[in-house]
């Protein structure tokens, strides 16, 4: 009889935990995604999505916008339109509009980092077009909004392992002499959202865009491996005339001589796999020794019209100041010296290619 009672009571309890629980969840919502965009009056446009958790809801997510003068004005106006205390520490994804970022993005950034409950990982992203609009968006078999959008990035990032899309580390290029970053390019079309770039960011400030062709060259001239597959078309008329490198690895090697910091040596190692040999025999070592250099040429050319676009922003997300602030002397560097030095750096670009495939390796 008495563990009978002891038992009646611990299930009371957690029947009573239970209700406290979701009272708790009613009475609050957890915000997962932020989308920020400046009006023409120079206000705030804010929209957060959060999970509608009421079993007879149609939709999954509720979707709240307000406009106000700074960021965590909003927080408050959330909560008059939810009728609950809206938490920002469960978001994840961040979206500011193209337009919000050519202006630059600090006196948003900032706030947002002083609030401690906003993880420094949560991803950061801009989008081509209103970011209210993305977020709005009505999607067929695509799930809830933020699944979906934090599932686009999430890829992006993941190949390349470069961290730089997160909040923390754009923060950090604020406040950091010659430290640039980008950050994934999102855009709705119809009834689809896709990755059209990434956004080149010079002290949290658009710069410019390079387009998703362009992006495993960038990744290359940054030293990171990233694994994707190279597509090079040299008669795109004729389907036999193209090749196709899968990534393996790849490595990047710098060298700056100090009698002349204006000129870097810049060595690219890439490892791939050749699935298809561009109507080259690649069982003749001749024409696969040519195969190697065309192909050769290709990344080495595609590396130095991305270098130029990006001397031509005057952006530096390749980490270049970086290195030169790490061997200059202390009275030689500063970002100002950077950002005059890197738009004519002459950047002396050298790409080593090995090639792997079935019952070949050179």
């Amino acid at each position: 009889m008495k563990y009978l009672m002891l038992l009646s009571l611990i299930l009371l309890a957690a029947g009573c935990g239970t209700m406290k629980d979701k009272k708790i969840l009613d009475d609050q919502g957890l915000a997962l995604i932020l989308a920020l965009d400046r009006t023409d009056q120079g206000k705030l446009s804010v929209t957060t999505v959060i999970p509608n958790l009421s079993k007879d809801a149609k939709e999954k997510t509720q979707i709240f916008n307000v406009v106000v003068q700074g960021v965590h004005e909003a927080w408050e106006q959330f909560r008059k339109k939810a009728g609950k205390y809206i938490i920002p520490g469960q978001v994840k994804l961040i979206l500011f509009s193209k337009e919000s970022a050519k202006q630059g993005l600090s006196p948003m950034l900032v706030p947002l980092f002083r609030d401690p409950s906003i993880s420094s990982t949560v991803f950061v992203g801009i989008t081509d077009g209103p970011a209210q609009q993305v977020v709005q968006a009505k999607l067929k078999d695509k799930g809830m909004i933020d699944e979906y959008l934090f599932g686009l990035v999430n890829k992006e990032e993941r190949p390349a392992k470069a961290g730089e899309s997160r909040f923390g580390y754009t923060v950090k290029t604020l406040y950091t002499s010659g430290l640039d970053n980008t950050l994934p390019v999102l855009k709705l079309e119809k009834d689809e959202i896709t990755v059209k770039g990434l956004a080149v960011m010079r002290h949290g400030q658009l710069a410019g865009i390079i387009d998703k062709t362009s992006t495993p060259y960038f990744y290359l001239l940054k030293g990171i491996s990233y694994n994707d597959i190279l597509v090079f078309a040299f008669n795109p008329k004729n389907k036999e005339n193209i090749a196709s490198l899968s990534f393996t690895s790849n490595q990047r090697a710098l060298q700056m001589t100090h009698s002349n910091p204006h000129k870097i040596g810049m060595k690219i190692s890439v490892q791939g796999q050749l699935f298809e040999h561009g109507g080259y025999d690649v069982e003749n070592p001749e024409q696969y020794d040519m195969l190697k250099q065309t192909i050769t040429k290709e990344i080495k050319m595609n590396c130095e019209k991305l270098l130029k676009q990006l001397q031509a922003m005057n952006a530096d997300p390749i980490g270049l100041g970086p290195y030169y602030k790490a061997r200059l002397n202390p009275k030689e560097w500063s970002d100002a010296w950077w950002r005059t030095t890197f738009p004519d750096l002459t950047i002396d670009v050298n790409v080593e290619l090995k090639t792997l495939q079935t019952g070949i390796s050179n």
